[in-house]
């Protein structure tokens, strides 16, 4: 017999593992949860409940624990059962303010099924909503710019690589405005076709974000040719048709399932809690209330002018949450800037807003809206 000190190292170290387990559980959790947001499910699911618990207690070599361990899982469901309705609540508010937009015709995305924006997309407007794909964001911006379409949905930005660039710079080009906002977790796998080996690959083609999400893993295989291409399922669509099993993908596992492709590798990007945010983009405003503001603004060339601003803004109680400079078109080293705020978006705002006006060359609101909450956690907030 050991000492108490010994069980309970042994305890500690059972403990880590169940805590690891549970952060896994809970993460899909909130999959289901959107899952269910996006078909109009009910949280409760009796029959679903009571396989589990006979699965679980059927699961025991020791049945003296039969009980504790239905007690254990009763309580783990009703944990999961209170985040899905707290998540639920707070998505069918921010999808509600959008709703307008649904009945207007066909919601674009960049890309094809299967992709990040495809999924972004349906949870914001639900699966049964028509969508236009583009090949392009441009394309994409020029459909919502000239009303062929009420909006569209595009990544601005990911917590591993950072900014989407070209996005940044197209919302300005056009004109665009933001009315909302959907952040989701990614996970990309590399994929082939059935019947291909690590060892086969050649090439692989993923969108220029997805490449460096992964490049962890990409530098372990320093042999394979890294193909940037117009977004992550698009690649996972062109290896399953070219028929070649030296090229491979990175993408979603729902990409692997539409294209008959097979997962080589799970889990490749180097984070893993890895997430990009995307804009819903009108070519109108929508004015309503909301807790997150985004504006472009060319400072006037004065020593202090950007700090002069940012005390404009913080002297009221409104926090800037990101700030991003893009060089200006025709004028050298010179750069327009992006900012995200979050705080009181009233009259506090609009106040700082006169004066930041004063200070900028250009000053333009893209939009007010609502910012995602995951979790019950107000992100950039």
């Amino acid at each position: 017999m050991g000492d108490l000190t010994e069980y309970r190292n042994r305890i500690d170290a059972i403990d880590r593992k169940i805590t690891a387990l549970f952060e896994e559980r809970m993460d899909v959790v909130l999959d289901v949860a959107r899952y269910k947001l996006a078909h109009n499910l009910e949280v409760f699911q009796g029959t679903r409940e009571a396989q589990v618990l006979e699965k679980v207690q059927a699961l025991l070599e020791n049945h003296a624990y039969d009980a504790g361990v239905r007690e254990l899982y009763t309580a783990l469901m009703n944990i999961s059962k209170d985040y899905q309705r707290q998540l639920l609540s707070e998505e069918r508010q921010s999808c509600q303010e959008l709703s307008p937009l649904r009945a207007q015709g066909a919601i674009a995305y960049q890309g094809v099924p299967g992709s990040f924006s495809e999924q972004a997309l349906r949870e914001l407007f639900g699966e049964e909503v028509p969508v236009r794909r583009t090949d392009t964001f441009e394309e994409l911006c020029q459909l919502v710019q000239g009303g062929e379409v009420p909006c569209g949905v595009l990544p601005v930005e990911n917590t591993t690589t950072g900014s989407v660039f070209e996005v940044y710079d197209l919302l300005e080009k056009y004109n665009l405005s933001v009315v909302g906002e959907r952040v989701i977790g990614v996970q990309q796998h590399l994929l082939a076709l059935p019947g291909a080996r690590l060892d086969d690959i050649r090439e692989v083609y993923s969108h220029s974000q997805g490449i460096a999400q992964c490049a962890g893993f990409l530098h372990t295989h320093p042999g394979w040719r890294l193909i940037p291409y117009y977004n992550t399922a698009t690649s996972a669509k062109y290896v399953s048709e070219c028929g070649d099993q030296t090229r491979a993908a990175i993408a979603s596992r729902r990409a692997a399932s539409l294209y008959g492709l097979t997962i080589l590798a799970e889990a490749i990007n180097d984070v893993r809690d890895n997430n990009t945010r995307f804009l819903v983009v009108t070519r109108e405003p929508m004015r309503g209330p909301g807790n997150k503001a985004t504006a472009v603004f060319t400072l006037k060339n004065r020593p202090g002018t950007l700090a002069q601003l940012l005390t404009v803004f913080a002297q009221r109680g409104i926090n800037m949450t990101k700030i991003e400079s893009r060089p200006i078109p025709h004028r050298p080293f010179e750069y327009r800037f992006y900012g995200d705020f979050s705080g009181d978006l009233g009259e506090n705002f609009q106040e700082a807003e006169m004066v930041a006006q004063s200070l900028s060359e250009h000053w333009r609101l893209l939009g007010i809206y609502q910012a995602h909450k995951m979790g019950g956690r107000t992100l950039g907030g």
